[in-house]
This record gives structure tokens, sequence and C-alpha cells, in this order.
């Protein structure tokens, strides 16, 4: 096993941003309901791949807190339950054998959207996996003397970890309420920050970086971050347009004909701002022949192309994901270069 946190920190790296995407397609597909329930799956570790499954059908077996559609409404076998030969659903004393689901009104099975979901899910699983092992390297790292800082940022990564699983409880319970899914997208931002702070201190970025003009660094960086609040923001307006039936191709001239379109003209607004600043330090630190140049600049330009596709193409769906994939991308990079860079500045 790699005993350097710099290695299992990267790693873990890499698998947030896949949950990323998987959360973003999520998001997209509108299959946050997928799974109505939390942490299972209709009450299965493995999720079911057809309704069958999922109806009360004459002979059938249910286990306790396995679930059932039964007149449009999810019910909870609370012990184990044998349907009889008639297929009878609710006969005298069912009262101690099914309850329905307390926690929404949801009751949709679409195998796409829950598979969907719980690959979601199993993705998060995965992060989780190099954050174990992240934890016990960086706890000997430390008892090595080599330094504590990985150890306590592996800590808060696991705090924010636990802190996303809960939110993500929250957000199945209240049926996807906006204000927790902005909450989800901050915990992911400090997952990326923790983890890069742990990448620094355990083994330091190769290139160091004289940044000439450190103050438009921190601008940029300012500027990213809320760029990606608003974004997370906008969307929230956008999918709320959804679930009123309006078409796809009307979404974007539906909320600029609404009290919500201060939203979208401070994003594109902050977009231009974004790409000139950004694109400075891309010009400094291709003099210096930085590698962060490339890293910097594809995500910037890559994010201001698809925003372009999404304000005037009638928001293709695919370039959602992608969007938000730029962005995460450009905020590391950022958070790369205020790490890594020289403590004099030229």
């Amino acid at each position: 096993m790699k005993s350097s946190p710099f290695f299992w920190a990267r790693l873990a790296l890499i698998a947030l941003y896949l949950v990323v995407i998987a959360g973003s397609i999520v998001r997209v597909t509108g299959s946050g309901m997928g799974c109505p329930d939390w942490p299972k799956c209709f009450g299965h570790l493995v999720p079911p791949t057809n309704e069958e499954v999922l109806l009360v059908a004459p002979g059938k077996t249910f286990e306790k807190g396995q679930m059932v559609i039964h007149h449009d409404t999810l019910w909870v076998a609370q012990q184990s339950v044998v349907i009889d030969d008639k297929g009878t659903f609710w006969n005298h004393g069912s009262e101690a054998q099914w309850k329905k689901y307390p926690k929404h009104d949801y009751a949709v099975f679409n195998v796409w959207h829950t598979w969907t979901e719980y690959i979601n899910r199993l993705l998060t699983g995965v992060l989780g996996l190099p954050v174990f092992i992240l934890l016990i390297v960086s706890w000997k790292w430390g008892r090595d003397k080599k330094g504590w800082i990985p150890f306590l940022g592996t800590l808060i990564t696991v705090a924010l970890i636990i802190y996303e699983a809960w939110l993500g409880k929250l957000v199945v319970d209240g049926h996807l309420t906006g204000s927790t899914v902005t909450l989800h997208m901050l915990g992911t931002m400090g997952i990326i920050l923790s983890l890069l702070w742990i990448l620094h201190a355990a083994e330091n970025f190769p290139e160091r970086w004289t940044v000439k003009y450190p103050t438009l660094l921190w601008i940029s960086l300012g500027m990213v971050l809320i760029q990606i609040v608003l974004g997370t923001q906008l969307r929230e307006v956008i999918d709320a347009v959804g679930k009123q039936g309006v078409s796809r191709k009307d979404w974007i001239a539906y909320v600029l004909n609404s009290s919500e379109n201060v939203v979208f003209y401070v994003h594109r607004t902050f977009s231009w701002l974004v790409l000139f600043t950004a694109g400075w330090l891309v010009l400094e630190l291709n003099r210096q022949k930085s590698s962060l140049a490339f890293w910097i600049a594809i995500p910037l330009v890559g994010e201001f192309v698809v925003g372009i596709m999404l304000a005037y193409f009638n928001y293709p769906i695919a370039s959602q994901p992608i969007h938000l994939l730029f962005s995460m991308i450009l905020l590391g990079a950022l958070l790369r270069l205020a790490f890594g860079k020289k403590p004099v500045i030229g």
C-alpha cells in the first residue's frame, strides 16, 4: 500500500470528480428520487430492475423493510409478509404488516432513474475507500513526525463526507428541496479544498509559481466560488421552471421574463469577469512554462463555451454535467495555484 498521503488524496480527488459528474447526471435526468429512501433503495441493498418486484402478487414474500407500490402509494413491510393466494394486500390484521412511507408521497418506479441514482450512490461509496485509507496513512505520517496537517485535513474531509451523506438523506426525504442542493455543492467544494490542502502538506507540488499579481489570484478564486454558487441557484430556478411543464427550449426565455431573471444576468456577467481575470493568470503562468496554465485555461474556456450553449442553444441536457465539471476543475486548479505559489511575490 502506498505510504504517502499524497497518493491517496489525489486518488480521492479523482473519485470526487467522478461523484460530481454522476451527481450532475442525476440532476439533469431527474433521477434524484429514483431511490425514494436512503441508504437503501426501495428497501433493497441492490435495487430492482423491473417494477414487478415492487408489486403485490399471489404467493410473493416481502422481507421487513422492503417496499411495495400499491394504489400509487409507497408501503413499507413492518415484518416478513407472505401474500396469500388471492393476492390480498390489506385484510384484517394487516395494520401490523404494512406502514405507509412517511417521508414523502412519491411512489413511482423508473428503472433508469433508479439505477442512475444507485450508481451515483455507489460512486460516493467508492470515494469513501481512498479516504478511509488516507485516514490510516496520514495518521502514520503524523506519527512518524512528518506533520499532522494531512491527518487533520483527512478528518475534515471525513466530516464533510458525513455531512454530504446526511444532507443527501435530507434531499431524498425532502423530495429534492432547492436549498439543500446548494448546500450539497458547498460541501463538495469544501472537500476539494481539504484534499488539496492534504496534497500540499504531504508532498509540495513539484512546481512553485511566482504570482506577480496575487490580488488577481484571490479575486479570480473568489469570483469562481461566487459563480459556482450563482450557477447552482440558477439551476434551482431552471428546475422549478421544468417542473411547471415548460418546454426545454423555452426555459431561458421563461426565466428572463420572470422575477428570477436577476440570477441569470448576474451569473452571465460574472462569467466575463472570471474569463478576463483567470485568463490573465493563464498568460502569466504560460510565461513561466507552468502546466497549471493548461489546467486553468481548458476548464475556463470550456466552461464559458458550454455556458453559451446553455443560454442560447435550448439548454442541451448533455452540456449541464460538462459545465459543472469544468467549474470544479477550474476551482481545483486555482486552489492548487494558491497553495503552490511562492511566498515571495515577484
